[in-house]
């Protein structure tokens, strides 16, 4: 069994992130004041043969939980073994997520002696093999967005043996193909609609569950109003006993669905006792609860007591640990009750909000104090707090937080504090919100007016630097850097820092990569509390970046993996500053290496960051990245939308390459797709843009492969311009060598032998296809090859049918030629191997057809070729058709055998 399983370190699980959270292997206690679904549950348990996903989709409040909850006990009844897991935001970590999955399976089915493989890899191995009935429930998948945990869930799900099922409590519909599941008869979906209370399920709930007495009509007129919403009917029956006229209150319901639930929890607080009413009130502005902090800031002694019974009446309280120390207040219900506080006693929040930030100043934690002295009514008394450790915090690469703090001040405020002030533009840029940071540091450079300033003018000029770098303005990035690091007082060794990055990225641009690295290593040297900052980030991702221009595959992997572990350490101090920085040229690593689970989700990780805070070439690069992973897997409409949120994210920050690239990658697309038309014409928009003369002679991260030059290329070979894309492809292999590009050069070797098979030199393309490999197989290059779809293909062809895979003339590792071979794709195999051979008949087949037959000979239907080769399936059975007739054939399995005895399968 061949599965593709996400990689995990060999460090113990502990150093990457906290202990099992045994908690959510365990089922929340189902209530009994909770109707049996019993209708659902017969669907369920009678599923149709073959099913292996349950899907129980609906909003908040239509008793999902509770119907898993039941479906559970079903399961456990009848004999199956039930593996129970409550999924949260921290699950989107791919290693956390299988490391409680599999730690559940392990307390229903022990390991076997003969098993030893214990990681997720092994996990979907033991429940493929096992044999007994059954029952993953996944509750609150909502939450995980991970493309690479999506991607393993379905991989799960795909290997589920006939005795095995999924079940899946969500909000949404989940990303995990659940049209070809359902197309494949795989898939049973509960949506809203089915989880809705029946008029008899509502009485129930409230006559026997509740022991309420209420009329027939007074149950209708509620069902009538709620929906079925499940929530709104419990909500209203705990309401109903306050009331003396449950008639009237039930026909006075109205309202949205959220209009009635602030309703009834308004209703629900003002009926609780004087102690709780308070409580709730003075304890809604802490994002943390446990009994000291509730005590100091609500100024009593009883706060356990208080959070043991809200508790015990899961009165929106949510535990933060398996001690139940902490708690904290559903989001919702905290919201409610801040508007509560602010509207009735609004001098009482600021004090609370100073209790609570005097309790942090105690316990050590200045940083959370600060969020609750800008809380107070006076924002001065955050100022001397955040100006003792703004510092600090953007040091570390915390700009969110910073800009949250900031925008919480009054610019009337913060232009009283001026190093503040400017510390705020510091956020600003590296938040893409560049017009405010502009408009802060011309402030600043006007002429000076206050004392200091001289300092401040300097800091300015360094951030305007960053700026120039953000925006893409390399020229002047470069020439302002480099000047203003010659004046920079020694002290500023942050400032120092930022700008030797900044000269160093313009360095390797530039291909002088000695000065870079001394650079940077003289600014690590300057100040060794710089290691300890997102300067040792970028310092490790410029060195990063050094090593795959020039090919060194094995190195950048081995640094930026190293710098990429310390970046997200949960042990240790973590260089936040650093995910996006290192996780992107990391990803791209493992994405030539052809490691692409691996390069999901690291991107997964990593894509906010590298959206809202990275450079452009990680921005542009992350998205691009995603983007082929989603096309190298068949799926197309992840693989566009990947391109069209990168166009639209360079749209709406002015940034013209970003928009620019994502077009480029769309032509390269259409090309592949064989529909020249559309790349020409889309091609000559890009060439047209007036961006590319800006990285002329310039090799940025994100186009040293993929230019304009490099896609104009691979169009002559398509239209048979081989003479002049030879020439060109000559003298640019030259130049890439010359400068020590030899990653490029790699790239341009495979496509000037292309060119030279085109051309008719058959001899001197497969020798330069030679070089090619020789140099791969060193640093076990893949994607480069297989990213060029079938020309080069065929070219591989006839390079093994020339060489084979051991051949030790040619001095290339049989590995990595077995290795490489084996990951070609079967269409480009199908249709490269025609074109290398004589046609079968007169009416030789198109290429078109050629992938339509490779396709049907997998067993594929119609509408699934149709989605894989983008065309509608009309299209596809006018090929069948066209097939058929040119193979003599009467069906599609005639078709498949005639191909197969004439050796096109």
């Amino acid at each position: 069994m061949k599965i593709s399983a996400p990689t995990c370190d060999a460090s113990p699980a502990t150093d990457r992130y906290p202990r099992l959270v045994f908690t959510k292997l365990l089922p929340p206690p189902l209530l009994q004041t909770l109707v049996r679904r019993e209708k659902l549950l017969r669907q369920m348990c009678d599923k149709p043969q073959g099913c292996k996903l349950i899907l129980v989709q609906a909003p908040a409040g239509f008793g999902k939980t509770t119907l898993l909850l039941q479906y559970l006990e079903s399961r456990r009844t009848d004999g199956a073994a039930v593996l129970w897991l409550s999924l949260d935001n921290a699950d989107n970590d791919l290693d956390r997520f299988a490391l409680h999955l599999h730690a559940g399976w392990k307390r229903l089915i022990p390991p076997q002696p003969d098993n030893k493989n214990q990681d997720s890899f092994g996990l979907i191995e033991q429940l493929a093999s096992y044999t007994q009935p059954f029952t993953l429930i996944l509750d609150e998948f909502e939450v995980l967005q991970n493309p690479a945990v999506l991607h393993f869930i379905q991989q799960l799900i795909g290997y589920l043996p006939a005795n095995g099922e999924l079940v899946i409590g969500s909000r949404h519909i989940p990303e995990l193909g659940v049209g070809r599941l359902r197309a494949r008869n795989q898939l049973m979906e509960l949506s809203h609609a089915e989880l809705r209370l029946s008029l008899e399920e509502t009485s129930e709930l409230l006559q026997e569950q509740h022991a309420l007495t209420l009329k027939n009509q007074d149950i209708a007129i509620l069902h009538e109003r709620t929906e079925g919403w499940v929530a709104a009917v419990h909500l209203a029956a705990l309401a109903l006993p306050s009331h003396r006229d449950p008639g009237h209150f039930l026909a006075s319901f109205s309202g949205s669905h959220a209009e009635l639930a602030h309703y009834l929890a308004e209703d629900i607080l003002d009926r609780l006792s004087a102690s709780q009413h308070d409580f709730l009130l003075q304890t809604c502005i802490l994002s943390q609860l446990n009994a000291s902090l509730c005590n100091y800031v609500g100024q009593r002694h009883d706060s356990q007591a208080q959070l043991d019974s809200l508790a015990r009446t899961n009165l929106f309280l949510i535990p933060l640990n398996n001690e139940h120390s902490s708690y904290r207040y559903h989001g919702l219900f905290a919201s409610f009750l801040l508007d509560r506080l602010k509207a009735s006693q609004p001098q009482n929040a600021a004090a609370l909000h100073r209790r609570a930030a005097d309790w942090y100043l105690q316990q050590g934690r200045p940083i959370t104090a600060i969020d609750h002295l800008l809380h107070d009514l006076d924002p001065q008394s955050a100022i001397g707090l955040l100006s003792e450790h703004a510092a600090g915090l953007l040091a570390e690469g915390r700009v969110r937080r910073l800009l949250r703090w900031f925008e919480l001040l009054s610019p009337a405020v913060l232009r009283q504090h001026p190093k503040l002030h400017l510390t705020f533009a510091w956020a600003l840029v590296l938040n893409r919100r560049h017009a405010e940071a502009q408009s802060i540091i011309d402030d600043f450079l006007k002429p000076p007016t206050i004392p200091d300033k001289l300092t401040l003018v300097h800091e300015a000029r360094t951030v305007e630097c960053l700026l120039l770098s953000m925006t893409d303005q390399f020229e002047a990035c470069y020439r302002a850097s480099s000047e203003q690091l010659k004046h920079l007082p020694l002290e500023q060794s942050l400032q120092y820092g930022v700008l030797a990055s900044i000269v160093a990225y313009c360095m390797i641009a530039t291909n002088r990569y000695d000065v870079a690295r001394q650079t940077m290593s003289q600014a690590m040297q300057r100040d060794h509390h710089l290691r300890t900052t997102f300067i040792r980030s970028l310092s490790d991702a410029h060195e990063g970046w050094i090593d795959l221009t020039q090919g060194r595959l094995g190195h950048a992997l081995t640094r930026l993996q190293s710098s990429y572990e310390r970046a997200w350490s949960t042990s240790g101090k973590a260089i936040p500053g650093g995910k996006a920085v290192i996780g992107v040229p990391l990803a791209e690593v493992l994405y030539e290496m052809d490691e692409l689970d691996r390069a999901n989700r690291i991107l997964g990780e990593c894509l906010a960051y590298a959206r809202e805070n990275g450079t452009v070439d990680a921005l542009i690069s992350s998205y691009l990245l995603l983007s082929r992973i989603a096309g190298a897997r068949g799926d197309r409409e992840s693989s566009l939308r990947y391109l069209n949120e990168l166009e639209d994210v360079g749209l709406d920050t002015g940034l013209l390459r970003v928009s620019a690239s994502a077009k480029l990658e769309s032509v390269r697309q259409f090309w592949l797709q064989g529909d020249l038309s559309a790349a020409e014409n889309l091609q000559n928009q890009i060439e047209n843009l007036g961006v590319w003369p800006m990285t002329a002679g310039v090799s940025l991260p994100a186009q040293d492969l993929e230019s304009p030059d490099l896609m104009r290329w691979r169009l002559l070979i398509a239209r048979g311009e081989t003479g002049r894309a030879e020439s060109e492809l000559k003298q640019a292999l030259k130049l890439a060598s010359s400068t020590q590009r030899h990653r490029r050069a790699l790239k341009l070797q495979i496509l000037l032998s292309s060119a030279l098979l085109a051309a008719g030199k058959s001899n001197p393309a497969m020798q330069m296809l030679t070089e090619a490999l020789k140099a791969a197989s060193k640093e076990g290059f893949i994607r480069i090859f297989l990213e060029e779809g079938s020309g080069v293909t065929g070219l591989l062809i006839r390079w093994f049918q020339l060489h084979g895979e051991h051949n030790e003339s040619v001095l290339i590792a049989p590995h990595f030629l077995a290795s490489l071979r084996s990951k070609l794709s079967p269409v480009d195999l199908l249709k490269a191997t025609v074109e290398t051979t004589n046609s079968i008949s007169q009416e030789q087949l198109t290429k078109r057809e050629l992938e339509v037959l490779c396709h049907l000979a997998e067993g594929e239907r119609n509408r699934t070729i149709a989605d894989k080769l983008f065309v509608s399936e009309t299209t596809i059975k006018a090929h069948l058709r066209s097939i058929n007739a040119k193979l003599g054939a009467h069906g599609r399995t005639e078709a498949v055998a005639i191909a197969r005895r004439e050796g096109l399968l």
